[in-house]
């Protein structure tokens, strides 16, 4: 069997979704976040997790743009 090959950087990017997915689901909750607590006391609520989860998807869409229109030219146009 072959060694499994090490993507640092998929690493990384799955430690910062995890943290990045707990403050905003953080932000569900009644007593919110203070996301910038050092330097203001204020706090955000649904508004931000919701604008952060569409950011988020806006960020995968784009990602994974080549691979859609790959997939769209494939199966799509091929018929």
């Amino acid at each position: 069997m072959p060694a499994a090959e090490i993507n640092y950087i998929e690493i990384v990017l799955a430690l910062f979704l995890g943290l990045f997915s707990h403050i905003i689901l953080d932000a569900f909750t009644p007593a919110g976040i203070k996301i910038f607590a050092p330097l203001s006391s204020k706090k955000v609520h649904r508004n931000f997790g919701l604008s952060m989860i569409l950011l988020l998807a806006v960020l995968s869409l784009l990602y994974h743009i080549p691979m859609l229109f790959e997939l769209y030219g494939h199966y799509i146009l091929a018929t």
